[in-house]
């Protein structure tokens, strides 16, 4: 995947996160603190050097995309594919209704890939606004406040997999930023 992303102009960049949710909260916790702000520096900065106008963070286990946004004042978009309250190793540190309204106030869109996953957050926390974009499908029309001064760079805070739609980022750039 590495290299067709490559072949189509995308350039990667690999850096490191930890996980904020484990069914170990003790354990997990205290790896997910460890080197936090050092991770999130290291984030803002290269959203800094590359320009970067919209991160997009691409699971719920991980947050450094976003609070590096937000130190950058950088719109953020949030998509979930877990059910983390019905899975032990994706529990989150903190309430669930406390996790949603924090991946809530971290981002200007919550995103997820079925009504299913939506109506599992709201039971939680029905304050959360959540869109619903099926995976593989096209189509966003809730559109965040980015400036169209220059060709867009964004942030993929996610793994590099094909099931997370990376691959198709290119052909949404232009809905997104519309």
């Amino acid at each position: 995947l590495r290299g067709r992303l490559a072949a189509a102009g995308i350039q990667t960049v690999d850096f490191s996160t930890s996980w904020w949710v484990g069914s170990d909260r003790a354990t997990s916790s205290a790896l997910y603190e460890s080197g936090l702000d050092q991770r999130v520096a290291h984030l803002a900065h290269l959203m800094e050097t590359e320009k970067i106008r919209l991160v997009v963070t691409n699971t719920s286990v991980v947050s450094e995309g976003a609070l590096a946004a937000r130190r950058r004042g950088i719109p953020h978009v949030w998509i979930i594919h877990e059910m983390a309250t019905r899975i032990a190793e994706l529990t989150p540190f903190v309430a669930p209704s406390e996790f949603y309204r924090t991946i809530q106030s971290l981002s200007c869109r919550v995103v997820t890939v079925s009504r299913h996953l939506r109506t599992e957050i709201h039971k939680h926390n029905p304050t959360v606004r959540v869109s619903v974009i099926h995976n593989s499908t096209l189509g966003f029309d809730h559109r965040p406040a980015v400036k169209r001064d220059g060709p867009p760079t964004i942030l993929f805070a996610g793994a590099i997999t094909h099931h997370k739609g990376i691959a198709t980022l290119g052909r949404a750039i232009p809905l997104v930023l519309a």
